[in-house]
């Protein structure tokens, strides 16, 4: 399974269910397409992107790790139904 920005396709490493937007310049988080149907996902890693808000994880309910680190997030919603989610890195926003 993949999803997309801006034309550019990211793979979900199925083995671990993990799936990595790192480092991609200013990403715009709800213009990723595909990511709501990835309801297996365990990892996601999207880290050093300058992202400055979070929403629409809500249907993400595996996620074991969130990886957010190094951004510029200051609002954050929608993870309240993620009763999986065991690590969840903010530093450096």
């Amino acid at each position: 399974m993949s999803v997309y920005y801006k034309g550019k396709e990211f793979r979900v490493e199925e083995k671990n269910k993990y799936l990595n937007i790192s480092q991609v310049g200013k990403l715009i988080f709800n213009e990723v397409e595909g990511i709501d149907k990835l309801i297996d996902l365990q990892e996601l890693s999207i880290w050093g992107n300058k992202i400055t808000d979070i929403e629409g994880l809500d249907n993400l309910k595996n996620l074991k790790h969130l990886l957010l680190f190094d951004n510029k997030i200051s609002k954050i919603e929608g993870l309240g139904n993620l009763s999986e989610l065991r690590i969840l890195d903010l530093s450096r926003n």
